[in-house]
């Protein structure tokens, strides 16, 4: 399958994924407003940062050993439900004792079995969503993905018109359920297709030693990527009341909504590289770069004429702080988007030590200056410390592989005629 090829599929199948979960985010924000849903969104970010931890980031490896099809793939199922378990076992001990200091609204035995279900659920979505991707099967995981959103959304609409108290804390529970019926639906998807069901499900010792280093050092780069990307919540949780903070998690994950086609199209860059076909992914980079500025600064530019009367009409009036956090934030979007696919492209030829040298730099830039502007300038002065950290991040990782491979810093940023077209091209799937 060509790199073209799959950037559409992986465009349209996760591009449908992406509008459900935007819908199930205003929905969440409707049935709960600022301070509500900050409480839930912050509790996922605290759990995300569990996830990580506990997944060692084997998704990276397995899907890189998969694509260049050194683990069989029933190797890598069984090491994905016992991981699972182990992970589930875990939270299951934390979540009674030591994370219930962050339930502010749920009975503590019922906040034991929504951590559970969350973790466990996110971890096998993890897990499998990589597996199916390392094949360059996208369609599948964002339809069931897009589905269980879309009966949410439905069942949220419903409890909305109905609008008591306990129905609200019903939808949380379900909420965080989802993940776990969406894993193992997935798990169950992958296993059954595969065809040749006699191949021994148990790992060799020898396969492990390579998951285990690779894991190594992605788990590094996540982890240092997660703090980037979350570590400004705590800070704002600190410093800022509950509405502020809901606002400030609202414009975050708007943020991270502009990150998820860039991710989509990083996703199908990693396993063509991971697979052999370097030289044509080199030479689209540039290319992709380009389009992604193109697309996503029209965004930007749209909501920031927009935006004012947009976010809260859209999430709620509480949402009304929203504004100007987002505007401060648009060049740090545009420079995350932008890299994208090099940090993949990296990371796909087993180099991601050049992935955790440019999120070093932009985290130690973020630390500081959410310590110094913070508490002077509340969201706004995390939002400005944000972008500035993420333009670090972007401009180290662009000079990086221009002096690697020799391309022009201009070929990334300047639009040409030609990118409008084959965007076009690309959606009308005329490709060779």
């Amino acid at each position: 399958m060509t790199v073209q090829r799959l950037l559409y599929q992986s465009l349209l199948w996760r591009g449908i994924y992406l509008v459900s979960l935007l819908l199930l985010n205003v929905l969440v924000s409707r049935l709960y407003g600022a301070a509500g849903s900050g409480w839930i969104f912050y509790l996922s970010s605290i759990y995300a940062l569990f996830i990580l931890l506990c997944s060692f980031s084997l998704e990276t490896a397995m899907g890189y050993y998969l694509a260049n099809k050194r683990i069989p793939a029933p190797q890598l199922f069984f090491i994905s439900l016992v991981w699972v378990l182990i992970a589930g076992l875990l939270t299951w001990w934390l979540a009674g004792s030591y994370f219930q200091q962050l339930n502010q609204q749920l009975e503590p035995g019922k906040f034991v079995k929504v951590s559970i279900a969350f973790v466990a659920g996110n971890l096998l979505i993890t897990f499998f969503t990589a597996l199916f991707y390392a094949e360059k099967k996208v369609a599948l995981p964002n339809i069931v993905l897009a589905a269980i959103n879309l009966l949410l959304i439905a069942f949220g609409g419903w409890l909305y018109k109905k609008g008591a108290a306990e129905n609200l804390l019903q939808f949380i529970d379900v909420y965080f359920f989802s993940f776990l019926a969406a894993g193992i639906l997935l798990a169950l998807m992958f296993i059954i297709r595969k065809e040749n069901r006699k191949e021994t499900f148990l790992p060799s010792p020898s396969m492990l030693r390579v998951l285990f280093r690779y894991s190594f050092l992605a788990f590094i780069a996540n982890t240092i990527s997660f703090i980037l990307f979350r570590v400004d919540y705590f800070f704002v949780d600190r410093f800022c009341d509950d509405t502020a903070l809901g606002n400030y998690i609202q414009v975050s994950k708007l943020t991270q909504l502009f990150f998820v086609i860039p991710g989509i199209l990083a996703s199908a860059v990693f396993p063509l590289t991971a697979g052999g076909q370097r030289e044509e992914v080199n030479r689209n980079l540039p290319v992709l770069s380009r389009m992604i500025i193109l697309l996503f600064g029209t965004g930007c530019i749209l909501l920031a004429i927009a935006g004012k009367w947009l976010f809260p009409a859209v999430f709620g009036q509480s949402f009304n702080m929203m504004y100007l956090p987002f505007l401060l934030m648009i060049p740090g979007i545009l420079a995350i988007c932008l890299i994208y696919p090099v940090t993949s492209y990296y990371a796909g030829k087993n180099r991601i030590k050049e992935n955790i040298k440019g999120s070093l730099l932009a985290t130690a830039l973020l630390i500081a200056g959410d310590l110094v502007l913070v508490p002077l300038y509340g969201i706004n002065g995390a939002a400005l410390v944000c972008s500035l950290s993420y333009m670090l991040y972007g401009a180290y990782m662009v000079a990086r592989f221009s002096q690697e491979y020799g391309v022009r810093l201009s070929d990334f940023f300047i639009i040409r005629k030609t990118d409008l077209y084959l965007i076009l091209k690309l959606l009308n799937k005329r490709w060779t």
